[in-house]
C-alpha cells in the first residue's frame, strides 16, 4: 500500500508540475486543459497527504513496540 501511494504521488507530481503546464503553454486548448493540471494537483496532494498518514502511522507503531 505504502509504494503505491508513493507511486501515486509521485507520478501526480510529475503530471501537474511538468506535464500539465507544458502541454497548456504549448497548444491553443489551454482552457481545455487547465481543470486537468487541478485534478493532477489534487490527486498529487491527496496522495502525499497519504503517504505522510502512513508513514507516520507505521512511525507510532513501531514507537509503541519499542523498535
Amino acid at each position: 500500500m505504502k509504494w503505491l501511494a508513493y507511486a501515486f504521488a509521485g507520478l501526480a507530481s510529475f503530471v501537474s508540475v511538468i506535464i500539465i503546464p507544458v502541454a497548456i503553454n504549448l497548444t491553443d486548448y489551454r482552457q481545455d486543459l487547465v481543470p486537468y493540471g487541478w485534478i493532477a494537483f489534487g490527486v498529487s496532494v491527496a496522495a502525499t497527504l497519504l503517504v505522510v498518514i502512513l508513514e507516520t502511522r507505521a512511525f507510532l507503531i513501531r514507537k509503541k513496540n519499542g523498535n
